[in-house]
């Protein structure tokens, strides 16, 4: 497989590093399997690496099948725009993806938000206000990306909410089918 052109398979972009999506420390037998690696960019490589539930998030994600895989944020908000039918296992099967990425980005979020006072520090340092210091921290790359992930957790929200009531209303009318 060609590396140097290879997306990060969890968010798209370039990706930076071979992840082994069971350990080598507690699966050294599947060390060379090509099917225990993922190509991932440096950050999603680090959270994955980091943090437990998004590790065993990555080896859920990976291992669909191919018409799972499919699953993305964009994929479910047109699905629920269309208005098509959406069975109860569909709903399943959103709502559980929602959850994993919302802890995933959650977990940048929080990552961001504690470098936030730092960086502000220093940005005060050289303004005249606190709004300033504000306004130039917004302009960060951190800032930037700490913005949209909030905006992108909002909609996640609404999307999982719209999910659970649909699927409490499939489950009133009684209809099962797809589950």
């Amino acid at each position: 497989m060609n590396q140097t052109n290879t997306p990060c398979r969890w968010c798209g972009k370039p990706s930076d590093d071979t992840h082994h999506l069971f350990r080598r420390s507690t699966s050294p037998e599947m060390v060379d399997d090509p099917n225990n690696h993922a190509r991932l960019c440096r950050l999603c490589h680090q959270y994955a690496t980091k943090y437990k539930e998004v590790e065993q998030l990555f080896q859920w994600y990976f291992f669909l099948k191919p018409e799972e895989a499919k699953i993305s944020v964009e994929y479910i908000a047109q699905s629920m725009q269309d208005m098509s039918y959406l069975s109860p296992r569909d709903i399943c099967r959103f709502r559980n993806f929602l959850a994993g990425q919302y802890c995933f980005l959650s977990a940048r979020f929080q990552e961001l938000e504690r470098q936030e006072p730092f960086m502000w520090e220093e940005l005060r340092k050289t303004v005249q206000s606190d709004a300033r210091a504000d306004k130039l921290y917004r302009r960060t790359v951190q800032g930037i990306e700490q913005n949209d992930l909030k905006q992108e957790l909002k909609k996640m929200e609404k999307m999982l909410s719209s999910l659970k009531t649909n699927h409490e209303q499939l489950m009133k009318e009684g209809n099962f089918a797809g589950l």
